[in-house]
């Protein structure tokens, strides 16, 4: 489970651990991120195909295929214009592999 929330805050205010985003957290005496928009969603997010790393954390990458059918998954939270958008650039994409669509495709 982790650490209790008193005792993160607690670190916290020792200037143990630094706060980079609501329940992130990470050792102060750690060298600074380069990547540290990115490392905070990848944390938040973590389901994925391909694995990368960015300063030294493992981020988790959808493919432009899966990104796609997620956008259409979830057509009603991001809006139709977002999902046409999304087909045209994949549309436009070299190396696309509709054959991992599925036969839903």
């Amino acid at each position: 489970m982790g650490p209790t929330r008193k005792t993160l805050y607690a670190m916290r205010d020792a200037g143990i651990l630094e706060q980079l985003a609501r329940g992130t957290y990470r050792l102060k005496d750690l060298p600074p991120l380069g990547n540290p928009d990115l490392v905070i969603v990848a944390k938040r997010v973590p389901q994925g195909i391909a694995v990368h790393e960015l300063d030294g954390v493992p981020v988790r990458i959808y493919s432009a295929e899966k990104t796609l059918a997620d956008c259409f998954k979830f057509r009603h939270k991001l809006g139709m214009d977002v999902v046409l958008e999304a087909l045209w650039l994949w549309r436009e994409r070299r190396g696309r592999d509709v054959e991992s669509m599925g036969p839903t495709f």
